[in-house]
């Protein structure tokens, strides 16, 4: 996906048209590692998101 430079993660999920409900449950990664919406993505980063499971 091609966003603009200095978006966050947060910004770019609200251009998804995904709900601000919907982001309080979801784990996000960039490039493997464990991520805030405030992220900035970086050109060739990889986002990753995940519903919060429980379990056990």
């Amino acid at each position: 996906m091609e966003t603009s430079q200095g978006n966050s993660v947060e910004d770019i999920l609200h251009e998804l048209k995904i709900s601000s409900q919907r982001l309080s449950g979801l784990l996000i990664m960039a490039n493997g590692t464990h991520s805030k919406l405030d992220y900035a993505p970086k050109d060739g980063d990889v986002i990753s998101l995940f519903p919060a499971i429980a379990g056990g």
